[in-house]
């Protein structure tokens, strides 16, 4: 993707000609189609004004673009050229507007896709961005955009961040057991983890209960573990 700036100072080679013609000064977007149609093209040697069609550009690279022959350039001494530099549609500093009316500011920039020249992002005064799909329709006078639902969050907006959902429990791990839930889990747990040894050390968070490799939980041990919070861990470490 460029945009109105990155695309400036871009210099256009001729190809067949063996020969840099200038470099990008403006560009012209074509308000009907959303597109931009032309670039505007300085000769830095003699300071006269060429135009590129768009589509006329064999390629647009990170350095050049691109044409085949300097006879696609439109002359600004004919009336079409003269008025495509003058009066050309620029978009930027157009008037922005929502679809309910509301004046949002004016267009400050955008970012237009090289190939095709489509449209594909308008950043207003106020810093919020609108993508393609919000941007309802350009005149030269005014652009509407869809307000509501806009994907990219306006600067200043109120809009509060959604909370993240909870991670779903591995399937694969075992719940935490909780002796203070009911007897019959009490001694599911006691069933579970009393009179088996440990595979690996234990050590809860907070570091107050320790348990070494190879011991054998008690119902003392397996009280301190519950009483720090370390149930799971001496669960994932029991020796099966």
């Amino acid at each position: 993707m460029e945009t109105n700036k990155t695309i400036l100072l871009r210099e256009v080679v001729s190809i067949e000609d063996k020969k840099t013609i200038g470099a990008v000064k403006d560009l012209c977007v074509d308000s009907e189609t959303g597109k931009v149609s032309h670039y505007i093209i300085g000769d830095s040697g003699l300071g006269s004004l060429s135009i590129l069609p768009r589509e006329k550009a064999v390629a647009v690279g990170d350095s050049f673009i691109t044409i085949r022959k300097d006879s696609v350039l439109l002359s600004t001494d004919n009336k079409s050229g003269k008025s495509l530099v003058d009066d050309g549609f620029r978009l930027v500093g157009t008037e922005a507007y929502s679809d309910q009316g509301n004046r949002l500011g004016s267009v400050t920039a955008f970012e237009f896709d090289a190939k095709s020249g489509a449209i594909t992002m308008i950043t207003l005064s106020d810093g919020s961005e609108y993508a393609a799909g919000k941007i309802l329709f350009f005149t030269p006078r005014y652009v509407f955009v869809d307000k509501n639902g806009v994907q990219e969050v306006s600067v200043g907006s109120s809009k509060e961040p959604s909370e993240p959902a909870a991670p779903k429990a591995d399937s694969a791990v075992q719940a935490k057991p909780d002796l203070d839930s009911s007897d019959d889990e009490n001694k599911a747990v006691r069933d579970l983890l009393v009179g088996k040894r440990v595979s690996e050390n234990v050590v809860s968070a907070d570091g107050r209960f320790e348990l070494a490799k190879g011991e054998t939980i008690t119902e003392e041990i397996l009280a301190r573990a519950q009483e720090h919070d370390a149930l799971l861990l001496l669960t994932l470490g029991v020796e099966v």
